[in-house]
């Protein structure tokens, strides 16, 4: 795009928008497709038009140049074709994600336990995503790079930042910002909340047999690694804000989560963009009520439903 007889930064910035649509366009098609809803109804232009016009998305895309909504694109179908059961192209869909951006693990443990739930496809798929982000690296080895190269990118990546948070929605902003003393508990903590929600999947407490509970079960696997994991940036939760917004147009007692969770995106993008606001000690408090809420709720939906 930068090759382009044009402004180098619009044509990098375009790029980013034009996975605005296409996000935008999948999220409706997959609410659409939930609801029984003809493409292109009311329902959908609402659904695309909502996710389009997101104050972070705007922002993300147009104003800060950043490539948030490629990849989540590329996540959102991945997990759209999990539910359809079109495996292959689903976990080839994960592994052109990954190849964008590290951020995709977030939606790993999801995609872990829904493997060990339905067991109705093979481990060997995971194979797929590997396979296919290693070979997103071709042009790169041609050049004479490293044949681990993308592998190693991402594990320094990893240690790149010494911040317990940076500008995100944390739950240790609570605790301070020492990063030696919190990080490996910070990923215990994660790991084990995943695990505990792994483990009530696979006792059938909690269920991913339909849209709803598919789709709301990955957003709280992906809010919990979000607000419990060390370094995270504010754009991390640029996935969590979709997967709530959809969630909330299929049922619509969801809307304060997808309300919260985008105002509190836009709210920590202060700091970089204008060097004011930010979230601070009382937003994350906030944020622990609001996903202990959605936690109880989601698990009392399965109830209800029973």
């Amino acid at each position: 795009m930068t090759y382009l007889p044009l402004n180098p930064q619009t044509m990098y910035k375009d790029l980013a928008c034009i996975f605005d649509y296409l996000f935008a366009f999948a999220a409706a098609s997959f609410v659409c497709e939930s609801l029984k809803k003809e493409r292109f109804s009311a329902t959908f232009n609402l659904v695309y038009t909502t996710v389009l016009f997101l104050p972070t998305v705007v922002i993300n895309s147009a104003y800060w140049g950043q490539c948030d909504s490629m990849y989540t694109f590329l996540m959102l179908m991945a997990l759209w074709l999990l539910n359809k059961e079109k495996h292959k192209t689903s976990f080839f869909m994960l592994g052109l994600a990954f190849a964008l951006k590290l951020q995709t693990i977030f939606i790993l443990p999801f995609i872990v336990a829904y493997y060990l739930v339905k067991k109705n496809f093979s481990i060997l798929n995971f194979g797929i995503t590997v396979l296919t982000f290693w070979l997103s690296g071709v042009p790169a080895y041609i050049a004479g790079r490293d044949l681990l190269t993308p592998f190693r990118i991402y594990r320094m990546q990893t240690g790149t930042y010494s911040k317990m948070w940076l500008n995100a929605r944390s739950f240790w902003i609570l605790f301070g910002d020492d990063y030696n003393a919190y990080r490996g508990m910070a990923i215990v903590l994660a790991l084990v909340l995943c695990g505990l929600g792994c483990y009530v999947m696979l006792l059938g407490k909690k269920k991913a047999d339909t849209s709803f509970r598919y789709i709301s079960t990955a957003a709280w696997f992906v809010w919990v690694c979000i607000y419990f994991l060390p370094a995270m940036h504010e754009r991390y939760a640029y996935g969590l804000d979709i997967l709530l917004l959809i969630t909330a147009f299929l049922d619509k007692k969801y809307i304060k989560f997808a309300v919260l969770s985008a105002a509190l995106s836009f709210i920590s993008y202060g700091p970089f963009l204008t060097q004011y606001g930010g979230v601070n000690m009382t937003h994350a408090l906030i944020e622990f009520f609001a996903l202990s809420w959605f936690t109880y709720l989601i698990m009392h939906n399965d109830k209800e439903q029973a």
